[in-house]
Formats: structure tokens, sequence, C-alpha cells
């Protein structure tokens, strides 16, 4: 005889697929005729924006462009140039079956980025290009299973209670921000601008209602050419910003946040003073994930005190721990200059893509650090590091990375750096629950049931109630009822009622 459980079931998302995806970009480049050769490369900046993403018969395509800046030392070694280039690409990601009410979460990162130099005039740039993508469908969801209200022989089960997080709610928006920017006093005056990037760093979070209010500021850098300067002069800025999304759902527990870059358009603007500012225009995708929390309760064991019987289960992964984190990796270096550097000018910063192991959140960092040589020409070095942390335990989907700070200074020789850098993510912890679906009686080999005793006197070991009850044709609520069985049960007498 089968006999199916009865079970309650909630709306939910579930996540289908996540799936890391990476390329490799490459674009070259000439030099224009009005520039000088080129004499050695200084550094590569790279920015990657979202354009689009779009479900498809076969899963989801990722589209987005990548545009990166090389700079390089002429070959007179007297000046910083520049020279810019873009690329398309997508991410392909596939889907088994189709789901019509897919809902998405991207996340882009740049990993590495090299320039090469073809001859004097032609540079190839390489930008390894990854996305990470997590898609979800609105289905049911088992939260509690029970007996059936109706049985044709009696049975017993065993049920446990947990508490854990379901995704009831994915959701986007998108938003630009318009500011405008005056240069610090004491900046040199920018004749053009040469290169920018945006990152989103978020502060709060409050739940209205069904609405979301998310806070935070988005951190502007640019390199800008000033008049009659032979490197450029980096700047940064930054500027708040709050946003309310609806995610039609009043008891949130956690809403995690992520934000995409799609567009930016940077322009110098005259004042009324004669002096130029920073037009931004900065247009992103703000993707959220909304948690609530749920109580669970699973059937773990069955019996019959008349049949033998078999279980069939099914394994419900529960999310037990689920919260936002903002990991720090520092690190402080002193690296060797070469012995003809008498100035240091400039240190740029690239960040690699972190890489989880198994004790250890590690991040590469590329230095590449601009000097002035004795005989005032100009060189380049680059050095190269891991910054590390502790990796905490549990599932990380980590955010954007930005540098928080980066200080250094030329002393004896040496560069002094000290670096931080802070990376959002998610913690998640999992837990997967055995719930006993159905039972299956055997009816032709029943138990010699009224051969057993009526009654039973057992010295308890280390089983439990249940074990017990389960062992001498009894029930936990019956052996309760005729015993003491507060406290531990070693060494306990007990009597064991024979039991339908």
């Amino acid at each position: 005889m089968e006999i199916n459980f009865e079970s309650t079931s909630v709306k939910a998302y579930q996540e289908i697929l996540r799936q890391t995806k990476r390329i490799q970009v490459n674009m070259e480049s000439v030099v224009p005729d009005v520039n000088d050769d080129i004499g050695h490369i200084l550094s590569v900046r790279s920015q990657i924006l979202l354009k689009s993403k779009d479900l498809t018969a076969h899963g989801v395509i990722v589209t987005g462009e990548v545009s990166a800046v090389v700079l390089y030392v002429n070959e007179l070694a007297n000046a910083v140039c520049d020279l810019s280039l873009s690329r398309s690409f997508s991410l392909e990601y596939e889907l088994e079956g189709e789901e019509s009410e897919l809902q998405t979460r991207i996340r882009l990162f740049a990993g590495s980025s090299e320039a090469r130099m073809i001859n004097p005039r032609k540079v190839s740039v390489a930008v390894e290009v990854g996305g990470e993508l997590s898609a979800f469908s609105q289905t049911e969801i088992r939260v509690a299973s029970s007996a059936p209200t109706e049985q044709r022989a009696p049975i017993h089960i065993q049920t446990e209670q947990t508490s854990g997080s379901l995704v009831s709610a994915v959701c986007e928006k998108t938003f630009v921000l318009n500011e405008q920017f005056s240069l610090p006093a004491g900046m040199p005056e920018p004749e053009r601008l040469i290169w920018q990037s945006a990152a989103f760093c978020l502060s709060d979070q409050q739940q209205i209602g069904s609405k979301i209010l998310v806070k935070g500021e988005v951190q502007l850098s640019l390199l800008y050419k000033a008049k009659d300067e032979e490197c450029p002069t980096a700047a940064e800025f930054s500027a708040p910003f709050s946003q309310l999304v609806d995610i039609g759902q009043e008891e949130t527990e956690h809403c995690f946040a992520g934000l995409e870059t799609t567009s930016l358009y940077f322009s110098l603007l005259d004042t009324i003073g004669g002096e130029k500012s920073i037009d931004a225009e900065v247009h992103a995708l703000l993707q959220l994930t909304g948690c609530c929390r749920q109580e669970y309760t699973v059937i773990s064991d069955a019996y019959s005190n008349l049949f033998p019987s078999a279980l069939s289960f099914e394994q419900l992964p529960v999310v037990t721990g689920l919260e936002t984190r903002n990991l720090r990796l520092e690190r402080e270096d002193r690296i060797d200059m070469p012995e003809d550097c008498i100035e240091v000018l400039t240190v740029f910063d690239t960040v690699g893509v972190p890489t989880l192991g198994d004790e250890t959140l590690d991040t590469p960092v590329s230095l590449d650090i601009l000097y002035r040589c004795g005989d005032g020409t100009l060189a380049c070095v680059r050095r190269s590091f891991p910054l590390s942390a502790k990796r905490p335990e549990g599932e990380l989907l980590l955010h954007a990375l930005h540098m928080a700070e980066k200080n250094w200074r030329l002393s004896d020789g040496a560069l002094s750096v000290r670096l931080c850098l802070e990376l959002p993510c998610e913690l998640r912890v999992e837990t997967r629950l055995e719930n006993a679906v159905s039972m299956s009686l055997l009816e032709d080999s029943p138990f010699e049931w009224k051969a057993c005793p009526s009654l039973t006197v057992v010295r308890a070991d280390q089983e439990s109630i249940w074990e017990l009850a389960k062992r001498y044709h009894s029930s936990a609520e019956s052996i309760e009822t005729l015993n003491e069985t507060e406290g531990a049960l070693d060494g306990k007498l007990l009597l064991i009622p024979r039991t339908l």
C-alpha cells in the first residue's frame, strides 16, 4: 500500500541557474597621425557597460560594451599620451526547458587587462570580461509535510522544524544620475577628458510597506589632460543617490541589491567664472532580490507497527543563513624603485578577479608606476601582488569591488604603498533537508504484532524515545505518558507499551 504524505506549499522564486562565463575581448587601434610614436606602454584602464539582458528560446544573452584607454610614454619619453578603444561583447547562458516567467540578475566584472605594442603606431588590448548570471523561476515550494488525513493503516511520523529564507521577489529598475562637479582648488584646469568610470557603493536600505528605499553613492573616477602637463591628472568625485522600488512584498527579511552601469556621459563645461566643471550623466540598472523568513516542517522518519515499510525521500534545499557583508582586503608593501628614479608622478592600479580558495579570498592587484628619471625623461614599472582576507564560511556572491584606499610615498629609493579593497557580498549558508514524501507498507508481510509483549521493560542506553518506540512497536507519546522522560535517558528503566 502506498501512502502519500500531505504538504503545504507557498509561491516563491527558485534559483534554477547560477553560472559564470568568461571571455576575452580583443581590440586594436592605431596612433593618430598628429601624435608621436609609442615609446613604451604605461597602463591600460577598462570599463564594462551593460547593454541588455534578453531571454531567448535557449537561455539568456547578455550584451555589453568594454571600453579601454591605453596610456603610453611617447618615443621622446617626455609626455604621456592616450589611445581609446571600445568593442561590443555578448555572453550566452543556456537553460534547459522553457521558462516563461524567468527573472535574472547579472553581475559583470573585468579581469586582467593587457596592452601590447604591435608596432610604434599600433597597439592591441585584451580584456577579460566575465558575467555571473542568476536565473529565478517562480514556483510552488513545499514548506510543510504531514500525515494524510485519512489512513487505511495507523502510522507514526516524526517531524523536524527549521527556519530558512525564501526568495520572495526579484525585480529591477533603471535610473539616471546627472551631476556637475567643480575641480578642487589647486588642480590644473582640464583641456580634454581621457577616461572615466563609475562604481556604485550601497550604504543603507529601508523598507516602507512593499517598497525598498536603496541609498548609496556613485564614485566617479576620471583622467584628464591639462594644458602644458606631461602626464594625465586623476580626479575623483562622489554623489549620493537613492531609489525607491516596489517589490510587492511587505515582509522582507533581506533585500540584496546589485548595480550595473549601462552608460556614461562626461563632458567639460565652462562656468560663469570662466573655470571648467565636469558634467556627468550615469545610467544604471538596479537589481533587487528580496528574501522572507519561512518556517519549514519536514517528515524525517515514519513507521507502522503492523507492516514493514519503506520511505521515499526528497532533498529540500533550505537557506538557513543569509546576510550581507563588506569584506576588506588590505596590504602594505614597500616597492624598490630603479636607481634612476627621482620622482614618482602617479600610480595606476588594476584590480583583477577575486579567487575563492578553501580558506582565503585573494584578489590580484597590479600597480603601474610612472616616474621621472634623473635625466628628466619619463619611465614606468609594473609591480603585482595579491590582496588576501580570510574567507567566511558559506557560499559567497560577490558584487562589484572598488579601491577604497590607495596611498603611496617615495622615500629612500622605495615606494611605500598602502591599499585597501572593499568587496560587498552576499553570504549564504544552505542546508539540504531529507523530507519523506511517501511511504510503502508491505501488506503481504505483516508483523506478528499480537505476539509482541503488551508491556516491555527496557533499560535505556543511548537511544532516543523515537528509536525505542520504533523498535518495540510502540509510540513516542505512549512511552512519554508512562514514564518520566525529562533529562538524560541513559540508564533509566522505561515501560514501553505495545501500541497501534
